[in-house]
């Protein structure tokens, strides 16, 4: 069977002019892609209250968010400390003005928790989902996503609104918890696994400025890439007032400041991380038939296959099928490793998911099975 091409791409026109259109590549071949991210909205808070507000209701430390697109991944928790809401912070062009891209189906829960907290402080909040197309824009060529940010940011206004480009803020943090010379958590060089991201108005039908070879996906390519990269997604592999945001890797993202002070929910998330006690995490996984005669994976024994999610420069590993017929168990299917608990699946697309490891069961020799299912976990590229 062959594997099916890419999605044909929704709009005409584009920002800067296409010479060759539209080349349809196979995912397997795919080294750059670019995709209205799925079920991606935008609220704006803007007012002379707003910066010390978010300081004070989420995880990450907003005073370093200072020039128009600088971003961080952030979260709202409750007041035990458990998961509410995800969201990439983005700084506005105006003073004091943030824009927030979370969930389309988190945005009222969201609307409801800021306007509990924000008492008299002086905070407007707009919905502008309507004002912008939200795109990802995936290559593991840094110099490409760069250049894609810049092109994008200089783009002139349309209908008023301008371009807002960024490199994706989930980056991993250096050695997981390394510190730098304020205290935080250091970057590591590795760029964010989830490349960069482009708000353009969706009052035309304009796309992102953007090199002519690279490749339009739809988005059920573009989270299936997203759970290879072992990357949570808001509502999908994260439970309200359920999860815990370290065991789905915001502290491995930079998605938390150990050092900016206290925030609704900082207790727990604190405590976890100064004692070490983290048992659990998110991790990628791929889904395989069970049986005598399936041992052979891509090509690899399962014992000894490599289990870094790294394919050179193309974006999908090997391993990835985008014509899986296998039936996956459901979402919160437990899995086991010997006879043993040894954590759940969360999240599915094709072949690969997500599923959160206790960690004594992520070493390389681990297959789990579940549900008649042989289920492989994968160590990501960025850990």
């Amino acid at each position: 069977v062959e594997e099916p091409l890419l999605a044909e791409h929704p709009s005409s026109t584009r920002l800067a002019p296409v010479v060759g259109g539209w080349s349809m590549l196979p995912l397997s071949k795919l080294k750059s892609a670019f995709c209205k991210i799925p079920g991606a909205s935008a609220l704006c808070l803007r007012g002379a209250d707003t910066t010390k507000f978010l300081q004070d209701k989420t995880t990450n430390d907003v005073n370093k968010l200072i020039s128009p697109g600088d971003s961080q991944l952030t979260a709202f928790l409750n007041r035990k400390g458990r998961f509410l809401h995800s969201s990439l912070l983005v700084k506005g062009h105006e003073e004091n003005e943030y824009i927030l891209i979370t969930e389309s189906s988190g945005i009222p829960d969201l609307s409801k928790h800021i306007k509990l907290f924000k008492f008299r402080s002086k905070v407007e909040m707009e919905d502008v989902s309507n004002m912008y197309n939200i795109w990802g824009v995936l290559s593991k060529d840094q110099q490409l996503l760069e250049q894609a940010v810049e092109e994008n940011n200089s783009a002139p206004a349309n209908d008023g609104v301008n371009s807002l480009a960024f490199l994706d803020p989930r980056t991993p943090t250096l050695d997981h918890g390394r510190k730098g010379e304020d205290g935080s958590a250091a970057k590591s060089s590795f760029p964010s696994p989830m490349g960069a991201i482009v708000l353009t108005t969706s009052s035309s039908s304009c796309s992102p400025c953007l090199p002519d070879f690279v490749e339009y996906i739809d988005g059920a390519a573009y989270d299936a890439y997203r759970m290879v990269q072992g990357i949570p997604r808001d509502n999908h592999d994260m439970f309200r007032n359920e999860s815990f945001i370290l065991e789905s890797n915001y502290d491995w993202l930079s998605g938390v400041s150990f050092t900016k002070g206290c925030y609704l929910g900082q207790e727990l998330t604190a405590r976890s991380h100064h004692t070490g006690v983290i048992r659990k995490r998110l991790m990628p996984v791929y889904f395989v038939p069970s049986g005598p005669n399936k041992q052979e994976i891509a090509g690899r024994d399962i014992k000894n296959y490599e289990r870094w999610n790294d394919d050179g420069d193309l974006l999908f590993p090997s391993y990835f099928d985008p014509n899986s017929k296998l039936l996956i168990p459901p979402t919160t299917t437990k899995l086991r490793a010997n006879d043993k608990p040894a954590g759940k699946i969360l999240a599915s697309a094709f072949n690969v998911g997500v599923a959160q490891v206790r960690f004594e069961h992520t070493d390389p020799d681990t297959v789990f099975e579940a549900d008649g299912v042989r289920v492989v976990p994968l160590i990501p590229s960025w850990w």
